[in-house]
């Protein structure tokens, strides 16, 4: 077990007695002279995919950066929010509820900020698209690396992405060793975050891993007299089964399950003296917001992957194929009062509540073929495939609410539509030099 919010004190401590003992040693001996190297810093290789093959970090030809799940831990990052610290030119936040997230990539985002809106960034997981970014901001546990691509990646990725892509990729069954991990950590707010994973190799070419997260935390926006919002109530887990059928072929079958639930986002009102507006604004709304409609959020994804690899002389293909279910209850107080809306030209508060209710279901099946020379040399070379069938139905009601609970002028709006995509894609790169590498493609 390892408290991992306490890690980086203990090891500061560390760091402050070693320098202690060294500057003690050279007090006392003077100048000293040490044959070879005394001191030695070698950077750690990180292994990336964003080309669809194994090669170091340094030597892709694409704008990509990366980070082993040890460093991401180490900088603090536990979520997609996180990697705006981290990542040069992308931006990284939330609408209105933590798990619907959008993505800004040199400048560039999505104009519709909804969760069933397309998004110009492509979010991977484990080389799977996911085509909607509710639910990805819980996958960021038991994780081997990730990848940030930056611009245009259509000749690499299937799916259009405008300004870049996000890939996850998870930690796989180790066929090797037995062993697991588990992290605890607590925090204001009554925090809890508990994540943890199992590895089971059963034989020499069959395995398994299981992995879990749990976060809770209570809310610290403080409402009267409904619960406080921006609360948190998350549980995830994820399982991977890896079977080597031969040396050159191999499966991989992985599911995972996600919830996320709590009073949601609230909204307060804004000084608007022109106007001639009356209700009175609290000069701190994070702390006294009253509300009195208790929001939730119930939202719930259900996702399974199939990925087959098979080697050739002269090439890897790889099929991969993903199934998406994604569900989205969600209702949450819009007038951002205790008691009523402001109905203009009267400047009158009435009885009348206004709240906003979404309730959203969506499919989506993948599926990717595509083959990679995998020999040695300057000319490396991909060809793919790539389909996306996507169903999307739900509705969103914006209704204000009389005291005895009928709904007054209820504005109506169905989202439900289809989307079916499909690409052929191909990208090539040769190595003129050491140091220069021309890289090009078609979609």
């Amino acid at each position: 077990m390892r408290v991992f919010f306490g890690e980086g004190i203990m090891k500061f401590q560390k760091y402050r007695n070693n320098c202690v003992a060294r500057t003690l040693g050279l007090a006392l001996a003077g100048v000293l002279l040490i044959n070879g190297t005394a001191w030695s810093q070698v950077l750690e290789e990180i292994v990336v995919t964003a080309q669809k093959r194994a090669e170091g970090l340094q030597d892709t030809p694409v704008a990509v950066t990366a980070f082993t799940g040890e460093q991401l831990q180490q900088a603090g990052v536990y979520d997609a929010i996180g990697l705006s610290n981290v990542v040069p030119n992308v931006t990284i936040g939330t609408e209105d509820a933590r798990d619907a997230i959008f993505i800004n990539i040199r400048g560039i985002s999505q104009s519709e900020r909804r969760n069933t809106s397309d998004p110009t960034t492509a979010f991977y997981m484990d080389g799977a698209l996911v085509p909607r970014m509710s639910g990805v901001n819980a996958y960021f546990y038991d994780v081997e690396r990730i990848e940030v691509l930056r611009g245009p990646q259509g000749t690499l990725y299937g799916r259009n992405s405008t300004s870049g892509v996000v890939n996850v990729i998870t930690k796989k069954p180790d066929l090797e060793a037995l062993g697991g991990d588990i992290q605890v950590g607590y925090g204001n707010y009554e925090a809890v975050d508990v994540r943890g994973a199992l590895n089971v190799p059963f034989s020499d070419s069959f395995g398994a891993r299981v992995a879990f997260t749990y976060n809770e935390r209570d809310g610290y926006r403080e409402n009267s007299p409904v619960a406080d919002g921006d609360d948190l109530d998350d549980i995830g887990v994820r399982g991977h089964l890896l079977w080597d059928i031969s040396e050159n072929t191999s499966l991989l079958l992985s599911a995972d399950y996600y919830e996320h639930k709590g009073v949601g986002p609230v909204l307060a009102q804004v000084e608007c003296p022109d106007l001639g507006c009356n209700i009175p604004i609290p000069p701190d709304p994070a702390d006294a917001n009253p509300l009195n409609t208790e929001g939730f959020r119930d939202n719930t994804d259900t996702n399974f992957k199939v990925e087959l690899n098979h080697s050739f002389s002269f090439a890897d293909l790889t099929f991969i194929g993903s199934y998406r279910d994604h569900e989205r209850d969600y209702l949450m107080d819009t007038d951002g009062t205790g008691a009523s809306v402001f109905l203009p030209p009267a400047g009158r508060l009435v009885p009348i509540d206004t709240v906003v209710v979404e309730q959203t279901e969506s499919e989506s099946f993948t599926g990717e073929l595509r083959l990679n020379s995998n020999t040695d040399g300057r000319f490396q070379w991909i060809l793919g495939g790539f389909y996306l069938d996507e169903d999307i139905a739900g509705d969103f009601r914006y209704q204000p609410v009389l005291p005895n609970g009928a709904h007054l002028n209820v504005q109506f709006v169905d989202k439900g539509f289809n989307v079916e995509s499909w690409a052929l894609f191909a990208n090539a790169s040769v190595d003129v030099t050491d140091r220069f590498t021309l890289n090009g493609g078609i979609r």
